[in-house]
């Protein structure tokens, strides 16, 4: 119900960013030209408007073709009727070039030249001021002597936009485009500080590392977008912003498919697999796309695309916040089918917002779930303490180690002695290991020697541990072998006599196993390894390995057979 309440909701805060006023900035009306005429530039003043147009070749008005030298280029407008507001004339173009409005100059931008020596670079965009005189109805032509020596020689063309609009409106277009990306920069600088704090203080949670990650790279690719619109800058520039654009998309991409796959708690092999799929389609749009915007756009579907079967993957192991999430990226990619050019510079970012509010909402209530199972393992941990000791201290236990004291007193007293100590240092051991979740396998198993010597003295019969395959600084959870021990002699009910037990370590890349055997008489084979004792390893592995841990018992004619397989980085260093 949660899911459904919350998937309605963020269907609502869509709908609502579809109809707020962002999407809907004051315009103005705008004049444009389909195509232009163009021709080499031989070095000779070219009376303006030109007649002669025989060699000039005609090309769209979105692009500007490479070439060597400079070149002329002719717009033609046609005004309805001269408009009542002021007009501004506005110029994008990776060139330097003077401008002439029906043959008079109207203004420069840079210094064009024959080379690149004598070449300025002009600013990337630039508003020329339109007096109402020169906005009489009828059709009127733009000439621009441009020069781009400074445009990179592996591309073919450059982009090149010329409109005429309200002179104010053309003014504030590039700041009212930038201005809702802008608004969550500051959002987004706290929510990387506020995740590597969690991350390095207190939660071990590698998707808070990598959300504060991506939280960081989606503000440096804000702040790469709006550079152009807030601080301009000259066109010889424009291509490197371009790559950084770019280099960030694709970080994006890779690092919301990272975070899905650590958000989910895929495995390992998930976690590789789905950022190098993500990578290796980057790879194909780079090589195959041309232009940044474009590859840009698809960089980021790639990345959405991912996440998505990330979500369905999750869906199928029955992730209960996969739905949402899935939700959340099918309305965040939506608006590409609505304006697949303008999605980039100005929708991408507020839907970003939206979907990280979603993700911050999932991760918050995740940061609750882990402090509500810290509160009860805690709890748990003063359990688990309190039967540890309880296991030593029972009032049968308590009456015959008084019953067997008093005896040598009587009969023996050097034992009695030598047995009272021991006591004490099985005490002493236990006091110091019951509060702690881990302790070193040597301390455990001196605990363990400890207990056999005073089962020695009390049943009169000899036993022995051999633990010489185990690494003394192998982390295990205190009093669970000490627990089979107990286990083992308390069911076999052994007759006087000598019997060995053993504990075993092996390794492989991923766990470390312990194999506990212990001989096995008559009785101990009608006892089911589902005992007090048992229940108590498991809720201490519970605690210390949470579901990573396995436990096994066999059983066969002689001997009885325990083994504990735990996660491989257990060694105290």
């Amino acid at each position: 119900m949660k899911t459904i309440i919350f998937s309605v909701l963020l269907l609502f805060l869509w709908i609502g960013w579809w109809l707020s006023p962002w999407q809907n900035i004051s315009s103005a009306p705008v004049i444009t030209a389909s195509d232009y005429l163009y021709t080499a530039d031989s070095g000779q003043p070219l009376l303006l408007p030109t007649q002669d147009l025989q060699n000039w070749q005609r090309h769209p008005a979105s692009g500007l073709p490479r070439l060597d030298s400079p070149l002329w280029l002719q717009m033609t407008f046609k005004i309805e009727q001269t408009p009542s507001s002021t007009q501004g004339l506005y110029i994008s173009a990776l060139g330097a070039y003077d401008a002439f409005w029906d043959g008079e100059k109207l203004g420069s931008n840079g210094h064009p030249g024959n080379n690149i020596e004598e070449e300025q670079p002009g600013k990337i965009d630039k508003v020329l001021l339109l007096a109402p005189k020169q906005l009489t109805p009828g059709h009127h032509v733009l000439n621009l002597n441009i020069s781009s020596f400074y445009f990179p020689a592996h591309l073919k063309e450059a982009g090149l936009w010329a409109l005429i609009s309200d002179y104010d409106f053309l003014i504030a277009m590039q700041y009212q485009r930038v201005m809702p990306a802008l608004m969550m920069t500051g959002a987004l600088l706290l929510i990387s500080i506020y995740c590597w704090m969690l991350y390095f203080t207190s939660l071990k949670e590698p998707a808070w590392l990598v959300f504060g990650i991506l939280s960081f790279t989606i503000l440096m690719l804000i702040i790469a977008e709006s550079w152009r619109g807030l601080w301009g800058y000259t066109y010889d520039w424009h291509i490197l912003r371009m790559q950084i654009v770019l280099a960030l998309s694709c970080a994006v991409s890779t690092l919301l498919c990272l975070f899905f796959c650590y958000f989910f708690h895929c495995s390992r092999r998930w976690r590789l697999a789905w950022p190098l799929f993500c990578t290796a389609i980057q790879l194909a749009i780079l090589v195959m796309m041309d232009g940044y915007d474009t590859r840009s756009l698809y960089v980021f579907v790639s990345g959405i695309t991912v996440s998505m079967l990330i979500c369905l993957h999750a869906m199928w192991h029955q992730h209960k916040q996969a739905l949402v999430m899935l939700i959340g990226l099918l309305l965040f990619i939506s608006p590409v089918t609505f304006n697949r050019l303008s999605y980039m510079d100005q929708n991408f970012f507020v839907c970003f917002a939206i979907l990280i509010a979603l993700i911050l909402y999932w991760l918050n209530q995740t940061l609750k779930e882990k402090q509500t199972q810290l509160h009860q393992s805690q709890l748990t941990a003063s359990r688990l303490q309190l039967e540890l000791v309880k296991k030593h201290l029972q009032p049968h236990f308590i009456m015959n180690t008084l019953t067997a004291i008093e005896e040598w007193i009587e009969e023996s007293p050097a034992i009695a002695i030598q047995f009272i100590q021991t006591l004490a240092d099985e005490f002493r051991c236990l006091a110091s290991i019951a509060d702690k979740p881990l302790v070193p396998a040597g301390q455990e198993l001196e605990l363990c020697q400890t207990y056999l010597t005073l089962m020695r003295y009390r049943a009169n019969t000899h036993y022995d541990f051999v633990t010489d395959q185990v690494n003394p600084s192998l982390q295990l959870p205190p009093g669970i072998i000490l627990t089979l021990l107990e286990n083992a002699i308390s069911h076999n009910q052994y007759p006087p006599g000598q019997y060995q037990f053993s504990l075993l370590q092996s390794a492989t890349r991923k766990h470390t196993e312990l194999c506990f055997v212990a001989p096995v008489t008559h009785s101990g084979k009608k006892r089911s390894g589902s005992g007090t004792g048992n229940k108590y390893i498991r809720a201490r592995l519970n605690e210390s390995f949470s579901d990573n841990w396995q436990m096994k018992v066999t059983l066969d004619s002689e001997h009885w057979f325990v083994t504990i397989s735990l996660p491989a980085t257990l060694h105290k260093t």
